[in-house]
Parts: structure tokens; C-alpha cells; sequence
């Protein structure tokens, strides 16, 4: 009710099924596009934009932590019998992860970009537990596999990529 009572009404292609003109509102105040059938009365679909309402703050890299990152991916490379661990995370991207089920409105796809960053790498570096030592990939399942990660030393860099995969929705 809200997206079409407050939204931007803009006309979104024809519907195969029918031919009748399907209409797009986007409704920004609630970080969600909505899409409506021809008589705007019955949605579609919707989806919320990525990383609506979070804003989770990088961390500073400095030149050391750059230098240092660079090594641990020479090593890594050379020296695979020194890794500590090497954790592979396999993250669903289907349609049913743009759902906001969860508190706040976040999108279950969001909680897992902030399970990963925060708890799974942030916490694991403040306390030691992981280091540059230890290793990450991620692979993503949508309609395919795609692994988009591949043995990434644990460090604040790696924190800021999956940071920037949640903005970004990947």
C-alpha cells in the first residue's frame, strides 16, 4: 500500500502471459521496490535494496597491513603447509535470500554478508583466534557456482571485501 500510495509509479515491460502492462513502484523511504500488476493493486514481487539501513564501517588498511596481506598471499602460494586452517563458506544467493523475514527488515542474504564479516572474521582477528595464517574462500550458489574468493589470507582486507559484497549485494 505504502509504494503505491507514496511511490514513483513507472511502467516495467508487458507481461508475457497476459500482454498487460506491468507497473514498477518504487517506494525509497522503505528501502523497497515493489512490482505491481496492471491494476496496481496485487504485487508481483518485491525486493529490498541491498544493505538497506546498515552501515557497516570498514576498517582503515594501512600500508604495514597492505605489505603484510601481500606477503601472506605470496606465502600462501609457496608454503601451504604452514596454513593454520583454510575454511571454505558456501553462501546461497537465490531468490528466497531477498527475503526480510529477519528482524529489522534486513534481508536473510544481508545477515550472512554480517555473520561473516563481523563475527566469522572480525571477531576471530580482535581475539587472535584467526590469523594471516588461516585461510578463506567463498563460493556462491545462485543458478550456478562461482567462486568468488579463493584462499584469501584472514586479515582486515578480507573483513572489507565481504563489507563491500554486502553494499553491493554480490
Amino acid at each position: 500500500e505504502n509504494a503505491i500510495k507514496y511511490g514513483e509509479r513507472q511502467p516495467c515491460g508487458v507481461d508475457p502471459k497476459t500482454g498487460r502492462q506491468r507497473w514498477l513502484f518504487r517506494y525509497e523511504r522503505g528501502g523497497i521496490t515493489v512490482v505491481t500488476d496492471e491494476s496496481q493493486t496485487m504485487e508481483v514481487t518485491s525486493w529490498t535494496h541491498p544493505c538497506w539501513g546498515l552501515n557497516l564501517e570498514k576498517v582503515h588498511i594501512t600500508e604495514d597491513m597492505k605489505r603484510s596481506h601481500h606477503q601472506a598471499d605470496q606465502d600462501s602460494k609457496r608454503a601451504r603447509h604452514c596454513w593454520n586452517s583454510h575454511a571454505v563458506a558456501v553462501v546461497d544467493q537465490s531468490g528466497s535470500m531477498r527475503k526480510t523475514d529477519a528482524e529489522g527488515g534486513v534481508t536473510r542474504s544481508d545477515l550472512v554478508w554480517l555473520c561473516l564479516a563481523i563475527d566469522y572474521i572480525g571477531r576471530r582477528l580482535r581475539t587472535g583466534e584467526a590469523t594471516q595464517k588461516d585461510y578463506f574462500s567463498l563460493v556462491l550458489m545462485g543458478p550456478t557456482a562461482k567462486c568468488v574468493i579463493h584462499e584469501h589470507p584472514m586479515n582486515w582486507i578480507l573483513y572489507n571485501t565481504i563489507i563491500d559484497m554486502l553494499r553491493t549485494r554480490q
